[in-house]
């Protein structure tokens, strides 16, 4: 099992931990590693929540996609 990075926040509807994406589809797997530090999480907050981590895009990036000199006149 990777060390990965699990943050706890409290929200207004309770608690969230933030997950990498691959540790939310490994801890489904009845038996991995991950299964069990999930359960261990819940059993010291119950009622917690899982949610993946996202990064945040530029949507102002411009990019080189289709750029041949016929586009660039």
């Amino acid at each position: 099992m990777k060390n990965y990075r699990i943050e706890i926040k409290r929200t207004e509807t309770g608690k969230v931990a933030v997950v990498p994406k691959e540790f939310a589809k490994k801890a489904r797997i009845y038996g991995t590693e991950e299964y069990e530090k999930w359960e261990e999480i819940l059993s010291k907050n119950p009622g917690i929540a899982m949610e993946t981590k996202t990064i945040k895009k530029n949507k102002d990036k411009k990019t080189n996609k289709n750029k041949t000199y016929k586009n660039a006149l």
